[in-house]
């Protein structure tokens, strides 16, 4: 029973009483809750989050334009951006897509995970917290993300990724230093113009 609730409690099993033990297919609930946890506790800041987050999109995109993806996967893109841009109602569920579909087309199911996880963990969505002119330098960040993959231009999507990170950054922590630059230089050469 205690192996059970372990598992329950790392997010690998659910436990339903009086139904049966349900495997989950990922860990992501439970990194997610432990996660947090370290937010609550602040043993983790949001911007450490953030960075992780920046990192996992990054190595992503490096993937996707490596290996290529398909003309449809950069459609879905286009109109994800075009809701974005001119549907406010659905703009943060678009954005979430947008970004959830770049991690996922690299094919790491880990980065997957990972990244699903630090998005729970931080609550409402990133894009909402980004109002007025920062929303649509945001906007211009996807476009430009969209354009590298288009263009398989890891250079362009690297300053657009951590471009995009940077004003999310400064709507939650309200100015505190990022190093997003020292975090994935290790996969693009670095990343040109960035704070760090």
């Amino acid at each position: 029973r205690e192996a059970l609730r372990t598992l329950d409690n790392m997010g690998i099993l659910e436990c339903k009483q009086g139904s049966g033990n349900y495997l989950h297919g990922t860990l992501g609930r439970g990194f997610s809750d432990a996660l947090s946890m370290h937010i609550l506790m602040d043993t983790v800041q949001q911007d450490e989050v953030l960075q992780m987050k920046c990192s996992l999109e990054a190595s992503a995109f490096v993937g996707v334009v490596t290996h290529g993806m398909e003309h449809s996967d950069l459609e879905e893109m286009a109109r994800l951006l075009e809701r974005m841009e001119n549907a406010p109602a659905t703009a943060a569920e678009a954005d979430e897509q947008f970004h959830r579909n770049l991690i996922r087309w690299d094919g790491n199911a880990m980065f997957a995970c990972l990244a699903e996880a630090i998005s729970d963990a931080l609550g409402d969505t990133m894009y909402c917290r980004v109002q007025g002119e920062k929303r649509k330098q945001l906007n211009v960040c996807h476009r430009e993300i969209l354009l590298a993959l288009q263009n398989r231009d890891i250079q362009l999507g690297m300053k657009a990724i951590g471009a995009h990170y940077q004003l999310i950054e400064d709507a939650l922590c309200k100015g505190r230093e990022l190093r997003y630059a020292e975090n994935i230089s290790w996969r693009t050469g670095g990343l040109p113009g960035y704070r760090g």
